[in-house]
């Protein structure tokens, strides 16, 4: 059967949206549930209307957040953005279906480290979107002499200069495990004693914490309202397309890497829909209208043609510069020792 190019078909998708309407049919309604800013509302509007349907869209803080809802039983949302080790979580129970890869056939579009990443081999659950690493980002102009490590930043001595004036992300694996590598520990440690140490060390550390924001530390950065903060690096580069001042680090002890990727929860309600938004949002220049609108780092490397060279050669592609770089693990038993130091970060 002779298929029709893919500008008639978004005619038609409209056509039929009219026609839906006329008739008192709603549209079909695309529920997504993900990070903030990684989306952008021209492109979802693309999208509404080449496919005749409506993009909901809503946002999580931490992985701990998106679970609780998938685990709970939801069936509020088509499509998720689980981080890596996350991701291989709600896989390993039961909370994704698997993609079909023959919906999706922009998942050649993926650079080479993500068509088989260790965290979902074969990409039987994941389409990588973003990626990036953790670091700090401080200003400059503020913070003298400039940090150099995780312990700059973390033990009380050296952080009481900046009292008041600090970020952390709300994320428990991320803060303490930037805490224990300060410590000289592993950022995955399983050890008691160690996880102890770090619990100690937060605490001690609080009062000169100003916020637990995995949200948009980069603004409170750029704005003044804090010197410096760990952050994701996409996050960094926006903090500094505002505030050319801001220098982002991966400290000497190392960090963790991360990629964030599309996956369909169990209770999708049109699993064909979310799937046709993965396939759209990599495409080429979809993929590179995103980068260029929103700083984060996308895993597509055909988009890299159209994507801003100051933005491709900028802290949102950071390697790291040499620091070691580390995969968020499975930490087994060792997950409740974790859920306990952040339980007491934040209610002591």
């Amino acid at each position: 059967m002779k298929q029709f190019p893919v500008r008639f078909s978004a005619y038609a998708a409209a056509a039929a949206t009219l026609l839906s309407a006329a008739c008192g049919a709603e549209p079909p309604v695309l529920d997504v549930y993900v990070w903030t800013d990684y989306l952008d509302p021209e492109t979802n509007a693309a999208f509404e209307r080449e496919f005749g349907c409506r993009v909901v869209e809503s946002h999580f803080n931490s992985n701990e957040e998106l679970r609780a809802k998938l685990a709970a039983g939801a069936q509020d949302y088509d499509l998720v953005c689980p981080s890596d080790y996350a991701l291989s979580q709600f896989a390993k129970d039961g909370l994704l279906l698997p993609l079909r890869h023959e919906n999706l056939p922009n998942l050649k579009n993926l650079a080479e480290p993500f068509r088989s990443p260790p965290y979902d081999p074969g990409l039987r659950h994941a389409a990588p979107f973003r990626w990036g690493v953790t670091g700090i980002a401080y200003d400059s102009k503020k913070a003298d002499p400039a940090p150099a490590s995780w312990a700059d930043l973390l033990d009380p001595a050296r952080a009481s200069r900046f009292a008041g004036r600090i970020s952390m992300l709300d994320d428990a694996r991320e803060v303490l495990a930037a805490t224990l590598l300060s410590l000289g520990s592993s950022a995955n440690s399983r050890e008691p004693a160690q996880i102890a140490a770090a619990r100690e060390r937060l605490l001690a550390l609080k009062p000169s914490i100003a916020a637990f924001d995995s949200d948009d530390p980069g603004t409170k950065l750029a704005q003044g309202e804090t010197v410096i903060g760990q952050m994701w690096s996409g996050q960094a580069a926006n903090a500094q397309a505002e505030n050319a001042g801001i220098v982002f680090l991966v400290p000497k002890e190392g960090a963790f890497r991360y990629v964030d990727n599309w996956a369909v929860p169990k209770g999708a309600r049109d699993r064909d829909l979310a799937e046709k938004f993965i396939d759209y949002l990599m495409r080429p220049e979809v993929a590179a209208k995103l980068v260029n609108a929103s700083r984060y780092a996308s895993c597509n490397a055909a988009a890299d043609p159209a994507i801003d060279p100051s933005i491709l050669q900028g802290t949102a592609y950071s390697d790291g510069g040499g620091a070691p770089l580390f995969w968020v693990e499975d930490l087994g038993d060792a997950g409740a020792l974790y859920a306990d130091a952040w339980r007491a970060l934040q209610t002591e």
